[in-house]
């Protein structure tokens, strides 16, 4: 089939995009000539993008439209409804492709991406899999059976998800243009917890998480009510590492070369997650030592004595956890921290903490 993208640079668009090509598909879009890093790897995957125009939809049989585009006057997009060509919105196309698939929604205020990439790690050690991961990295093939994906939760678009395990991370007020209180925000992952066909698995620690009930809920965390439990957790220059409990027996000793607490939670979260596909412990840990980190998410560059660190921390908790694991993997070195807001809406809400963290 022929795909066109409005919008095709947005993380999710052009991560989804990937995935079509990989699976056999024509895939072409369309976005503004402002540079963005997705881009690249749409370049590696001889993936066109093309500036606005009618022109681009001629033969296309699927348009997917990016959120922002949705309400628009884009050319393309009023021209593809003109025609009455296919159209999707991007989370309504995803809705409809996780059906193909056992898949595994990664959902939470914090951790999506790194959470969402350590657990294809895991998977594609024991199983055909594939991911759509925020930072725009994407695989699949024809073979895959599983597929892990991160759910946003921005002005509700995971609602339109079902998959059969749903992970939340944490559950921290965010998107302060959408969610007008904390409250609203949390009901939103209530409401899409609901949605799971088998299995729920939440942190177990998060003040909002731990009111869930259920038959089908998996917790995990530090403190004793978790299913999946870290015990004497200690941090370092190398990494952490801890004791992992199930059900109070001692499961094995955990030590991965990662740095800051959100770390033992997010490798707890991938535990809980692949043990619940029945994939053993040691094959855990090895995907998990594979792990190599993904874009804009703690990634160094290294020049003379000078560390460079670019993170996508945007809110005043993520603020916190990348400063704390600066100061574990170098705690010798002076920090100096830039900000570059990404919302006006989060600055006003968070300005006070951002300045504070």
């Amino acid at each position: 089939m022929r795909f066109h993208f409005i919008g095709i640079k947005g993380s999710g668009m052009s991560a989804l995009a990937i995935l079509l090509k990989k699976l056999g598909n024509d895939v072409q879009g369309s976005d503004t000539n402002d540079f963005i890093f997705t881009q690249n790897n749409l370049k590696k995957e001889k993936i066109k993008i093309l500036e606005y125009s009618e022109k681009n939809l001629k033969g296309i049989d699927v348009v997917i439209v990016g959120h922002a585009f949705i309400n628009s006057d884009n050319i393309e997009l009023i021209t593809a409804r003109k025609k009455k060509l296919k159209m999707y919105e991007y989370n309504k196309f995803i809705a409809d492709f996780i059906e193909k698939y056992y898949s595994i929604a990664v959902s939470g205020t914090h951790g999506k991406t790194t959470t969402t990439s350590l657990i294809f790690n895991v998977l594609r050690e024991h199983f055909s899999a594939g991911t759509l991961i925020g930072d725009g990295t994407a695989f699949i093939n024809k073979n895959s059976k599983y597929f892990v994906f991160e759910a946003c939760e921005y002005q509700d678009h995971f609602l339109v998800y079902h998959p059969n395990i749903i992970l939340v991370n944490n559950v921290e007020w965010d998107h302060v243009d959408y969610f007008k209180s904390e409250r609203a925000f949390a009901k939103s992952f209530y409401r899409f917890i609901e949605n799971a066909k088998e299995q729920v698995i939440i942190n177990g620690d998060d003040k909002y998480l731990k009111r869930v009930k259920g038959n089908n809920i998996v917790r995990f965390g530090l403190k004793k009510r978790n299913d999946y439990r870290a015990k004497k957790v200690t941090t370092s220059k190398e990494g952490i590492s801890y004791e992992l409990y199930h059900k109070k027996k001692l499961i094995t000793k955990v030590e991965l070369p990662y740095f800051g607490e959100h770390m033992v939670y997010n490798s707890l979260a991938a535990f809980a997650t692949c043990s619940s596909v029945d994939i053993p412990v040691e094959k855990i840990i090895k995907g998990l030592l594979k792990f190599k980190g993904v874009k804009k998410r703690f990634a160094e560059t290294i020049i003379n004595d000078d560390v460079y660190i670019d993170d996508y921390a945007h809110h005043p908790s993520e603020i916190r956890a990348t400063i704390k694991a600066v100061r574990q993997k170098y705690p010798g070195k002076k920090i100096i921290a830039f900000f570059k807001g990404d919302r006006y809406s989060r600055i006003k809400i968070f300005g006070k903490k951002i300045a504070k963290n």
